[in-house]
């Protein structure tokens, strides 16, 4: 396949809006994930002109986005609900038929029909909505639409019932921690206030934990239950999960409003919200929908970045004087310390999101390029306070699955990057995965550098986190090391990747806490699919059982019948497996968290 040199300025479209461009063929990155044209980086096009072509094109592409946010945002919220209802409606018929929920018994007081979460209600908010547009047309004032708007309104603490506390709570202290269980507050962010405040400030969001902690809750009583009584139980639970889903699918359709705003404060609970709309298709659905809202979420987080409101810290992040206003936002006011701590925390999660994903799609992560930098001062947050890897890792991760990426692009054009080119990107990975594996190796020992820590500095709690972290890092990057050597030249027994395979299952066996092991799903995955005979047995075990296996994390049961599935094809494939192969095994549907 003859090789070209590959363009220095982008394609087209990136160029046309003045945003950096990946330069994937034969469609970037960028344009792929904001479902916009990419016009390439042939012949410049005849619209590129300088004058009202140019500017009539500009305008296109931006009226596409804009389209294209709003029905992420709420385009499938309808579909979704339903989903949701008939799968808890299920549940509870289970145990009691007869006492499944006729209706909806809201938290006013007022019951609604059952149905009114469904599809049926669709009609019913749209109309809700086109009603208070047509009233912001008539002359609202702004500050009338925004004590109207239930996006912008807060929840007032003497309206939250105690069944709302209760839920509340559950989501804060059980809940938000399935979704990141290494996540450590810091005294100097203010612990976990910007949740509690971003929830009440924000009521798609707040119905949305209260959504998940109603179907959690009532799961974990469902899996637990001693005697029939607990049907009882359930059924109430059922009743608050339908009354919060009706909610928050009548609030998330204002999201779209916002999401032109760009004001930062709300723009950072569109995104709050759409993370949530994540780890909501994760719990209550066994399909691949969770893609839909990751886009949403990485262009969201693109587009931020690129218009400077990604909340720069460059040192301090509580920093007020770090935000570099837009030209084209000269009205916003510097954000707020805790709108600060909110973005570098929100943009860190999708950046996790975004590369563990490309693990099992194949594709390349979208924000990979945003930051730089891999370290803990780069645009989003240190990932150890949030899934427990340090940046580092996950930078050179996310570019194995851009080099997996770009090699199957390739296959279908004819554009490839020089072989000189792919060595030396591969050889920085291998070398920094090599050498950090080795460090980590000495540091989790407590020999680095020379010195012996004594039992007292093991024993204390800032000790025990720094160990943690290494402890995951370690097994993040021995998977980094085996993922490279697979995408490069596929699975092979004898191949030299066998070390790292060794290395890495005697770090799990013997290294390992099992408390941790919920932070270290995608390590497990990636070692799985290299196991060797005598490791499967550990496999089988870790992942049929607690800590791994929750009641309402019904994902993580495919992941072992997914790697009985490739190891079969290994002892079936004497020429090797490729990572292609074990793509199709996987058809993209699950997101190992």
């Amino acid at each position: 396949m003859a090789s070209r040199l590959r363009s220095k300025q982008g394609c087209w479209t990136c160029r046309l809006r003045k945003k950096k461009c990946d330069e994937r063929h034969p469609i970037c990155s960028t344009c792929e994930s904001l479902t916009i044209t990419c016009h390439g980086y042939d012949s410049k096009p005849d619209w590129m002109d300088g004058g009202e072509n140019e500017r009539a094109m500009a305008n296109s592409i931006k009226q596409t986005i804009k389209q294209t946010s709003r029905s992420r945002a709420s385009g499938k919220i309808g579909s979704l609900t339903s989903r949701f209802q008939r799968h808890t409606i299920q549940r509870t018929q289970s145990i009691r038929p007869a006492l499944a929920p006729r209706a909806v018994v809201d938290f006013g007081g007022q019951p609604s029909p059952a149905s009114s979460i469904g599809p049926g209600s669709h009609h019913d908010t749209d109309t809700m909505s086109n009603v208070e547009s047509s009233k912001m047309r008539e002359g609202s004032s702004e500050n009338e639409v925004k004590a109207r708007d239930p996006l912008i309104q807060r929840v007032p603490l003497s309206t939250v019932s105690a069944d709302e506390s209760i839920l509340l709570m559950h989501f804060l202290d059980v809940v938000f921690y399935l979704q990141y269980p290494m996540y450590k507050s810091s005294v100097h962010e203010g612990g976990r206030g910007w949740l509690l405040s971003l929830l009440l400030h924000t009521r798609p969001l707040y119905h949305a934990a209260l959504a998940l902690s109603a179907y959690h809750r009532g799961t974990i009583l469902l899996a637990s239950r001693r005697n029939a009584n607990h049907a009882d139980v359930l059924v109430e639970q059922e009743k608050h999960l339908a009354a919060c889903l009706s909610n928050f699918q009548r609030q998330i359709k204002h999201v779209h409003q916002f999401v032109e705003d760009r004001n930062p404060g709300e723009c950072l609970g569109v995104l709050a919200c759409v993370v949530q709309l994540i780890f909501f298709e994760i719990f209550i659905n066994q399909s691949d929908s969770w893609q839909v809202h990751l886009r949403a979420a990485t262009g969201f987080v693109s587009e931020a970045y690129s218009d400077n409101l990604h909340l720069r810290t460059a040192h301090n992040p509580l920093a007020t004087d770090v935000y570099s206003k837009s030209p084209l936002q000269p009205c916003h006011d510097v954000p707020s310390p805790q709108e600060v701590v909110i973005f570098r925390f929100f943009g860190g999660v999708v950046f996790w999101l975004d590369v563990v994903s490309c693990i099992t799609t194949g594709k390349s992560p979208q924000i990979l390029a945003l930051s730089t930098t891999e370290s803990p001062d780069s645009a989003f947050n240190e990932l150890q306070a949030i899934m427990g890897c340090k940046n580092w890792v996950m930078f050179q991760i996310g570019h194995i699955a851009s080099i997996h990426a770009r090699r199957t692009a390739a296959f279908m054009t004819d554009y490839s990057e020089s072989d000189e080119e792919m060595r030396l990107e591969t050889g920085s990975i291998l070398a920094k995965l090599e050498l950090g594996t080795t460090e980590l190796g000495a540091m989790s020992c407590g020999t680095f550098n020379g010195t012996d820590r004594t039992n007292e500095q093991l024993l204390s709690p800032y000790c025990t986190a720094i160990t943690t972290s290494i402890q995951i890092t370690r097994l993040f990057s021995f998977m980094g090391l085996i993922y490279l050597k697979w995408v490069l030249i596929g699975f092979h027994p004898e191949s030299d990747c066998m070390t790292y395979i060794t290395n890495a299952m005697d770090a799990l066996k013997h290294d390992t806490p099992r408390h941790i092991l919920p932070a270290v799903i995608s390590p497990l995955y990636v070692i799985g699919c290299a196991a060797r005979e005598e490791d499967k047995p550990f496999f089988r075990d870790v992942l049929s059982s607690a800590p791994l296996i929750d009641p309402s994390l019904v994902h993580r049961g495919k992941i072992l019948p997914l790697l009985e599935k490739i190891w079969i094809l290994r002892d079936n494939s004497p020429n090797g497996v490729s990572w292609s192969e074990i793509l199709q095994q996987s058809d993209g549907s699950l997101l190992l968290f």
